[in-house]
């Protein structure tokens, strides 16, 4: 028993845990990351609201298809596993998918913060994305896969040199926004 991390602290998973780590209280702490030497697995419960600064996941599996997970800053996944669900996984950073796995489970990825921020979610297929950047410039980065909802608020986009594929569902266009420049 020790003290539980706080939300200025980093918890850096390695090796070959005997258990998986699950967070079953709703909990908030600074930054994840998942190390590349992690073979291992964490858990988010059901109707658990998981709390991070920047979620880093460069191995093992990060399991949060029953709970929610609010990344308050940078999202990276380039290696490892990222299980999303029916809730929604949210960045206030920018949201970059290099390599791994990333399944959406049908949940949502939420960009919402207010400073400029790179979308890019690289291999992933989305299932539904909401833009509200508040103001930012969002930047879309390489191909985006989309299954379900495209929504789009407030802010410009910065298309850059990718391409937004919508496979269906419903796409919003709100507010006074710039989509391409």
């Amino acid at each position: 028993q020790g003290t539980p991390p706080g939300v200025t602290d980093t918890v850096l998973f390695t090796g070959f845990p005997l258990n998986p780590c699950s967070v079953d209280v709703n909990f908030t702490v600074g930054n994840v990351v998942l190390d590349p030497s992690f073979f291992g697995s964490v858990n988010v419960a059901p109707g658990v609201r998981f709390q991070v600064q920047d979620l880093t996941i460069q191995g093992g599996d990060f399991n949060a298809s029953n709970g929610t997970t609010n990344v308050r800053g940078n999202f990276s996944l380039n290696g490892g596993t990222f299980a999303s669900g029916i809730t929604q996984t949210a960045s206030r950073g920018d949201f970059v998918i290099s390599g791994g796995l990333f399944n959406h489970g049908g949940g949502i990825v939420s960009i919402d913060g207010s400073v400029n921020q790179a979308f890019s979610p690289g291999p992933a297929t989305l299932n539904n994305v909401q833009i509200f950047s508040g103001g930012g410039i969002v930047t879309l980065m390489g191909s985006i896969e989309l299954q379900g909802t495209w929504d789009y608020g407030s802010g410009d986009d910065d298309p850059g040199s990718s391409t937004l594929d919508l496979l269906g569902g419903t796409q919003q266009f709100l507010g006074n926004n710039t989509f391409f420049k």
